[in-house]
């Protein structure tokens, strides 16, 4: 299985990887949260991870409360995002 990368473009081949990038918002966010974020089209975490705050602030129902569950939250997300974005950058 293979995926294009939206952080560096590569190829992705690491099924972790690709199985990390895929979680469904749903096992993250609860109610307001999973409801915008659902409705603004943004499923996985991949999504989630494109998006900068104004992008979020632009979704219906989304205020400033969401933005805090959803930065911490990704608190620690971030770090393994991070840590995807070298691993994809080092396949290709």
């Amino acid at each position: 299985m293979e995926k294009v990368c939206h952080f560096c473009g590569n190829v992705i081949k690491d099924k972790a990887v690709i199985q990390f990038l895929g979680t469904p918002i749903e096992s993250l966010f609860a109610g307001r949260v999973r409801n915008a974020l659902l409705r603004g089209g943004i499923d996985t975490i991949e999504k989630l991870l494109t998006c900068n705050d104004d992008d979020l602030m632009r979704l219906r129902n989304f205020g400033l409360f969401c933005l805090r569950d959803v930065n911490e939250k990704l608190g620690y997300l971030r770090v393994n995002a991070g840590s995807t974005a070298r691993a994809c950058s080092r396949q290709g």
